[in-house]
């Protein structure tokens, strides 16, 4: 039978629910995927193979079900293999072949951000095709690619997911800059932050900027413009990109462009008080989020931000530094937006 997007969920619901014992070999697991194939029923015994290290399952799911194999180790195993890109439900009475992973795609997409994808597959009781079927998992799980899943497995997991996530394609062509028109959903675990700050570096801080600039001076034919940033509490890391943002305390609004976080040492100085602070650095661009940040699009930027800079400082998921620094991911600045 074959069975196409909107009946997918529904067919695999049905099988699990039906069977007593699965073996399951999806490449990729988002969120909410052990939902669709763990029943709690006291008989049904399972064996799961993903694929965990590529970076397209979400180890927060896996790491869902080695808690419940350690619960329950005779009703249910997991195994992992490096190779794996089927999407094959097996019951001892039917099966359920397709084209869609768990809850997610080979892309890093989950929840609502797969919703927009076209799937379909094949559901078969033949005898003969389950016989096949039965014979290619039991070689698969038995195989020397097959291994049980490791704290390192679970570790290079995570990393490989976070990069992933980070660098996953945009849903569609919406501008940046039509802050609103994205969804939290797409911005989540991306690398973009909102800089918003209330007072522009001191005078210690701006020398011990420029030391940094004749470093660079020195060692690049072609050196980037650098940014400074003067004792931030939660500065992001390196690889981020940022959108800056001036907010002075007479309301001016200023944003003076996009800027990534080189893998460069924080720097270390003396303020005009004698105390010891940092300098974080980072590399002004002239795109953001795959766009042109040039003068247009930062005055359209500010213009689209300026009514909502009291809502995002005093958001409980800013994180705000002595009352004159914020940062604050992209994805919280939508739902704020949104919810006004």
């Amino acid at each position: 039978m074959f069975v196409n997007s909107d009946d997918y969920k529904n067919r695999l619901k049905t099988l699990v629910a039906e069977e007593d014992s699965l073996d399951i070999a999806v490449a990729f697991w988002g969120n909410g995927a052990v939902d669709h194939i763990y029943t709690n029923k006291a008989k049904q015994r399972i064996r799961v193979i993903c694929n965990l290290r590529s970076g397209g399952t979400n180890p927060t799911e896996i790491q869902r079900l080695l808690d419940l194999a350690r619960q329950f180790p005779k009703r249910l195993e997991i195994r992992h293999h490096d190779q794996l890109h089927a999407k094959v439900v097996l019951g001892k009475n039917q099966a359920l072949i397709g084209s869609a992973n768990l809850s997610s795609n080979g892309l890093s997409l989950q929840d609502d951000e797969a919703g927009n994808w076209v799937e379909a597959g094949i559901l078969t009781n033949d005898p003969g095709h389950l016989r096949s079927m039965r014979v290619w998992f039991d070689e698969l799980w038995c195989s020397k690619k097959a291994r049980t899943i490791s704290d390192e497995d679970m570790e290079a997991a995570q990393s490989n997911w976070d990069s992933r996530r980070n660098s996953r394609p945009r849903k569609d062509a919406t501008s940046i800059f039509a802050v609103k028109n994205h969804t939290q959903e797409e911005l989540k675990d991306r690398h973009l932050y909102l800089l918003i700050y209330r007072k522009y570096l001191d005078e210690s801080a701006e020398g011990a900027l420029e030391k940094v600039r004749d470093e660079f001076d020195k060692k690049k034919t072609s050196a980037p413009l650098l940014w400074g940033y003067q004792d931030w509490a939660h500065f992001p890391k390196h690889g981020a990109a940022f959108i800056d943002l001036y907010w002075g305390n007479r309301g001016k609004v200023k944003c003076y462009g996009a800027a990534t976080i080189p893998e460069y040492p924080t720097t270390t100085f003396r303020n005009r008080d004698g105390v010891n602070e940092k300098l974080d650095i980072a590399i002004r661009t002239k795109t953001f989020y795959g766009e042109l940040f040039g003068s247009n699009q930062r005055k359209q930027f500010e213009a689209t931000i300026t009514d909502y800079l009291e809502d995002l400082w005093e958001d409980s998921s800013s994180l705000v530094n002595n009352d004159i620094q914020l940062v604050i991911p992209l994805s919280d600045v939508v739902r704020i937006l949104k919810s006004r």
